[in-house]
């Protein structure tokens, strides 16, 4: 029998996530949905599989350490909605589809302003499963500088000056255009890590 693929997450499913991860106290530090999209997303572009109990942990605590004030049914739930998300985005991922990042915050100016989040989380899960960070294809070292152009400034470091001239060379004008552009180079490193072919 085939197994079925869970269904995506509701609007009122995105704000119970929300919701359930701002109620894990604050000095776990735990990942918000739209840094949590992000950090997903990263896994998913990984060459090398992470299992779930890997990388679960670290949503909800920036040490990976367990989380014993939600309580065991909040934790169950919790872990049932990410994992939901992480299926829907390997989905989207595998389907050709373009990858619609959670933004939880209103659009400004800066027409990537809303994308920082989601480039924090994709940064972290670049740093504690390094396979995506050890891919040399020319095309995916590009297209991870499209992902991270969108950092916050002061988590930029050495890219800073790269940023600054991609950002000079190639502006994005518009948030639709930012999110388009993301969703390309998102699609472009699936091709190269997971074998998933661009559609014409």
């Amino acid at each position: 029998m085939k197994k079925e693929n869970p269904a995506p997450l509701s609007e009122s499913e995105f704000v119970e996530l929300e919701d359930l991860l701002s109620s894990i106290p604050e000095e776990h530090e735990a990942l918000a949905s739209d840094e949590a999209d992000g950090f997903l997303t990263g896994l998913l572009l990984n060459p090398e599989e992470v299992p779930p109990e890997r990388w679960m942990p670290y949503i909800l605590d920036s040490r990976g350490e367990e989380v014993k004030e939600l309580g065991k049914e909040p934790l169950f739930r919790l872990e049932s909605l990410l994992f939901r998300r992480y299926r829907e985005i390997d989905r989207a991922l595998a389907s050709r589809s373009p990858i619609d990042p959670v933004i939880l915050i209103d659009e400004d100016e800066d027409p990537g302003s809303g994308l920082g989040p989601f480039a924090s989380g994709f940064l972290l899960s670049m740093k504690l499963f390094p396979g995506l960070s050890a891919v040399r294809d020319k095309a995916v070292q590009g297209a991870l500088l499209g992902i991270l152009r969108h950092l916050p400034e002061e988590q930029r470091g050495d890219l800073g000056k790269t940023v600054a001239e991609l950002d000079r060379d190639s502006p994005l004008k518009t948030p639709e255009e930012a999110l388009d552009d993301l969703a390309a180079c998102a699609a472009e490193i699936a091709e190269v890590t997971r074998g998933f072919t661009i559609k014409d």
